[in-house]
């Protein structure tokens, strides 16, 4: 009886065995699969084009790189597009390592989510893709080329990352951020908004002829472009309606986000008495931020009170500084810190007008209205927010 049962556990613990080899482990056939790293979206006309950056493999001397290829698809639906693409290249494409989404202008402005709904319902599809606007089409977006990284999406995906937005350089919104924003009372949401300029590099090389003793000089031009998303584009009912400048973008986003090692440009009106009247532009570092909003009904006048506190230290000034100030710059002088405190919060106060002038809830005031106060919620949410007053308390502080 023992024998056979240890022949019976033998027997089956190789079956086992077999059938845990059999498995592929969910490992990605490369030779039958494309694996996109980045989509764009745009439209043309009544067409949707789809710009997909396929990661493909090469093999080099030192191992194997991953270079990248934009393949193009145009159809009725994101769906149709992407059945040309798999006619194209004869790969089945493949979303989950899709980590960035961009929609171009064209189509943001008319409606980002007749595109968006699409990998909504893809369940291959990550919701922490990030996604993004662009200046002019995704399609040349994708197919630039940038000195940041072989793979531009990757240059792309950085500029939009949740360190990007601590520094206070983006506002970092993925898939899912965005459509929480459209699904919520408010209606309204933001994303990035990518523009690009010209980084021209010239390489000369020598060329020697030894017969005519001459030498020719000759230049190759290289197109390559730098990103910025220090734009922010707003939407109401998933259509784009304006564009907040940097400055705008900072105030907004230290409101909204947790902000550290942050620039911010202070601008005094009036030179410092500490810095012998020389002084009247300075950069600080934002160490740390903390923001809270909070909608008050109790006067019968709705008023939405933000607090804001920001502790930063001085980075940099336009005048030279003595040895002193150079080895205490965690100390900034009371008059610096209340002109940030000033600068900051009417910034807050022009982003606020803004979102009123649009109608796009940035600052959550009918999310609030529907959470705190929901037995007046339906009687007020339409036009709470043309009334609603806003009430900005900022402070900061040093390292003492």
């Amino acid at each position: 009886m023992n024998r056979f049962m240890i022949k019976y556990f033998l027997i089956l613990a190789f079956v086992i065995f077999m059938l845990f080899l059999s498995n592929d482990f969910g490992l990605i056939d490369i030779q039958k699969t494309a694996i996109i790293v980045a989509s764009g979206i745009d439209k043309s006309g009544d067409k949707l084009i789809l710009t997909t950056q396929i990661a493909v493999p090469q093999a080099s001397t030192q191992g194997q790189e991953v270079e990248s290829v934009a393949v193009t698809g145009e159809g009725d639906t994101v769906a149709s597009a992407l059945k040309q693409i798999n006619a194209k290249t004869s790969w089945s494409p493949n979303f989950v390592n899709c980590k960035v989404l961009v929609i171009g202008e064209e189509l943001a402005k008319e409606n980002a989510f007749e595109a968006l709904d699409y990998f909504f319902m893809k369940e291959a599809f990550s919701d922490s893709c990030l996604v993004s606007v662009c200046e002019g089409t995704a399609q040349e977006l994708l197919n630039t080329s940038t000195p940041i990284n072989d793979i531009n999406s990757l240059a792309i995906q950085k500029l939009l990352s949740k360190d990007a937005e601590k520094s206070g350089n983006a506002i970092s919104v993925t898939l899912k951020d965005f459509s929480i924003m459209h699904f919520s009372p408010t209606a309204s949401g933001f994303m990035p908004y990518i523009k690009t300029e010209e980084q021209k590099d010239k390489e000369s090389s020598q060329q020697s002829q030894q017969s005519s003793g001459q030498s020719k000089s000759s230049e190759e031009e290289k197109n390559d472009k730098l990103y910025t998303a220090n734009h922010t584009m707003l939407f109401v009912d998933g259509k784009g309606i304006g564009i907040l400048t940097p400055d705008e973008t900072f105030a907004f986003n230290a409101v909204k986000n947790t902000m550290r090692l942050a620039r911010y440009d202070v601008f005094m009106q009036e030179k410092s008495e500490t810095f012998n009247k020389q002084l009247d532009k300075l950069c600080l570092t934002v160490n740390g931020s903390k923001g809270n909003r909070e909608l008050d009904l109790t006067s019968g006048i709705p008023c939405l009170n933000v607090k804001l506190k920001v502790q930063a230290t001085l980075a940099d000034a336009n005048t030279a500084q003595n040895l002193l100030r150079l080895s205490t710059s965690n100390i900034i002088e009371d008059e610096v810190l209340s002109q940030a405190e000033n600068q900051l919060r009417q910034k807050i106060v022009d982003v606020f007008k803004i979102s009123k002038e649009t109608n796009c809830d940035l600052f959550d005031v009918k999310k609030y209205l529907y959470q705190y106060y929901y037995d007046q919620y339906f009687s007020l949410k339409d036009g709470i927010l043309d009334a609603c007053l806003i009430n900005v308390d900022v402070q900061f502080s040093d390292m003492k």
